[in-house]
């Protein structure tokens, strides 16, 4: 589905999400949850093409990202 031939198909797409408390019981925690969480959206780390490439996939578009980053500076303790 992801390498369709059709002229004008599109892929099927899926954003994936997480539930988690806003506030973390220890900030240790939290910290940990922010940055596995900011990796994962990050050019740079789980978005990155090295990962996304092997599986075909694409990156998340800009405004998701910046939507997802302000989302996890929610999460604290």
């Amino acid at each position: 589905m992801i390498d369709d031939s059709a002229p004008n198909g599109y892929p099927i797409i899926n954003y994936e999400y997480g539930i988690l408390p806003a506030k973390e019981q220890s900030s240790t925690v939290a910290a940990a949850v922010r940055a596995f969480l900011y990796w994962a959206v990050a050019k740079s780390g789980g978005s990155s093409s090295h990962f996304l490439s092997a599986v075909k996939f694409e990156p998340l578009p800009p405004a998701v990202v910046t939507l997802s980053e302000n989302q996890i500076a929610k999460v604290g303790s």
